[in-house]
Formats: C-alpha cells, structure tokens, sequence
C-alpha cells in the first residue's frame, strides 16, 4: 500500500489528511512529499434532531434505566477501536460503581471475543450490545460520558458527533483526539494502553457531573466553531481553485 500511495503521488497535485497527526506520519513514515499533502479536518453536519419520544423507547427497550449512571461508546467492533481496554477500564469503574453500565452501539467481527472478555470480568450484566443503529444522535442523548477507547484514528467522526450532542468526552490520546481535544478543558484525554488511567477519568465524570456538564459545554462551542461541514467543504472548495486557475477557464 505504501509503494502504491508513494507511486501515485507523483501524479497528484494535492492530497488530503483529516488530520494534521497523519499528515506528519505520511510524511516521515510514508515519505510522502510534504507539500502535497494538506490538513482539512473533517466536519459535521450539526443539524441532526433528537426524537426524546424514541430516546424513551430505547431506554426501556434495552433495560437503560437500571443504570444511576451509563458509559457509552458508538463505533465498528474491530480490533483498532481496542474495545477490551474499555472493558477492563469499566470492570474498575463498576467495582467503585456498582449503579454504572455500559453502552457499546456497533457491530463487527469482535463482537463475539467482546461478549467472551466481558464475561470474563464479571460485567456482562451490566454491559449493553445494542448492536447497529444508524441514529447515533438518539444513542448519544442516553449516554452520561462517551468513552473513545481506539489504539489509532484519524478525526473521529464519533467523538465529533459526541462532543457536538452536549456530552463529556474520555478517549485516548490517539491520531488526531488531540486536534479534537487540545486542552483539559474541552474533554479528557489518556494514554492508548492504560485501563487503570481511563477507569479514573471516566469515575471523575461520574463524580463530577457539574465540572463534566462545563467541560461538554466547552467542547461543544470548540467543535461548532472548528469542526463544521460547512467550514470543511469551504477549505476543499479554497484548494480547488487554486489548483484548477486557470485550467477550468
């Protein structure tokens, strides 16, 4: 993949990394040349509404409200999004936390090894497999903290969507999080291998939930003012039409 992506860039004017992490790994691991390659982050469509009456059926539908408090997380069950680490960290939540559940919206192959983990721990009583549902902004308003446990990313549409719902973000200090997340003060960020580190942050959420609810409120203004779709689509039409002067004439 790599001879193909340096081969093909010797045709290329200009190429895109959603993130400024992977701009700079293209560019020392990949040996991609530097001044082809420019950073426009994703962005998001903020105009996704909440139905509360469908939030209130899935509450119920998925036994929800025996939880005083529910972690949750959106994305694919696939080997990088590290899933196990989130529930290692939540065994250590739960035995501090006895009223605390978990949300794990998505499918994929690590479904089944997951379930397995969790039985293992203890916690698969207290740990929901929704499954896929492609209305993320209705899973999102019944989560308490969104938990991004992934080894790498590059923008995570999902922490986007997350912070851009109102809710506090924990997730590890990968790929682009941290273009995301620049300071404490919009979300918490940890290391990508520590379970006893992401167990201590999302327990200082749950204990703090006014500090969280500011934290969330935060981020949310970061993410409307930095991560829009509108705001993206503007710097890929800017870098059409400088590179198209001339030529579309």
């Amino acid at each position: 993949r790599l001879r193909i992506e340096q081969w093909l860039m010797r045709g290329t004017t200009q190429a895109i990394s959603v993130s400024e992490e992977l701009r700079q790994r293209l560019i020392t691991q990949g040996r991609l040349p530097a001044h082809k390659i420019v950073t426009i982050h994703n962005g998001l469509n903020f105009s996704t509404a909440v139905d509360a009456e469908k939030c209130a059926r899935l509450r119920e539908e998925y036994g929800l409200a025996r939880f005083q408090f529910l972690l949750g997380t959106v994305g694919r069950l696939e080997y990088r999004k590290n899933y196990p680490l989130l529930l290692d960290a939540f065994a250590q939540v739960h035995s501090q936390l006895p009223q605390t559940g978990l949300l794990i919206v998505g499918a994929g192959p690590e479904k089944e090894k997951l379930r397995q983990h969790a039985r293992a721990l203890g916690i698969a009583e207290h740990v929901v497999f929704a499954g896929y549902h492609s209305d993320v902004a209705n899973w999102l308003r019944l989560m308490n903290v969104f938990c991004s446990s992934s080894q790498t990313e590059g923008i995570s549409m999902a922490i986007l969507e997350a912070i851009a719902a109102g809710v506090p973000v924990v997730a590890t200090r990968v790929g682009g999080n941290p273009e995301i997340i620049p300071a404490r003060k919009f979300g918490i960020l940890t290391p990508s291998n520590d379970a006893t580190v992401l167990a201590h942050a999302l327990i200082e959420i749950a204990q703090q939930p006014q500090a969280a609810q500011h934290m969330a409120q935060r981020g949310r203004e970061r993410v409307l003012q930095h991560f829009s779709e509108a705001g993206m689509l503007a710097r890929v039409e800017e870098m059409y039409l400088k590179w198209s002067d001339g030529v579309l004439e």
